[in-house]
């Protein structure tokens, strides 16, 4: 039996004062202006939806400006004086400073995070378990 620990949530992060920064959630398509800045090819699930919604609405759409980078001050660069998006999980946001701000990717990009209970276990040790693994997703 799987036992739903909580939400995981891809966001989206740029300046607080960015123009999608007061939306509650983004949609893919509204990403297409912005230099999409990626620290991890962990979060390329963005990348390849945009690219197939993308393609599914105007096969001749100019192509998505994207970098890499690797290092965590030059990403910071790229959203403060350019204006950029990046993505990270929503457990991560604390880790960044106080002039960004993170705004949900649409519910495609939530994943669930859960326990595995077995009945052979005592439900001492499953709530055990599980408080673990709340730790160390926290």
């Amino acid at each position: 039996e799987l036992c739903k620990i909580r939400e995981i949530q891809t966001v989206a992060i740029m300046r607080k004062d960015h123009p999608l920064a007061q939306l509650p959630q983004i949609p893919l398509n509204r990403l297409e202006n912005y230099l999409l800045v990626f620290f991890s090819d962990s979060i390329a699930q963005v990348r390849d939806l945009l690219e197939l919604e993308r393609k599914k609405e105007n096969a001749k759409a100019e192509p998505l400006k994207i970098t890499k980078v690797t290092d965590e001050r030059l990403m910071t660069k790229y959203l403060i004086e350019e204006n950029a998006v990046s993505f990270t999980l929503d457990w991560a946001i604390a880790t960044y400073p106080d002039t960004l701000k993170c705004v949900p990717l649409d519910k495609r990009f939530v994943q669930q995070a859960v326990a595995i209970y077995s009945s052979e276990l005592l439900p001492e040790t499953v709530m055990g378990y599980i408080n673990i693994v709340k730790t160390l997703i926290n």
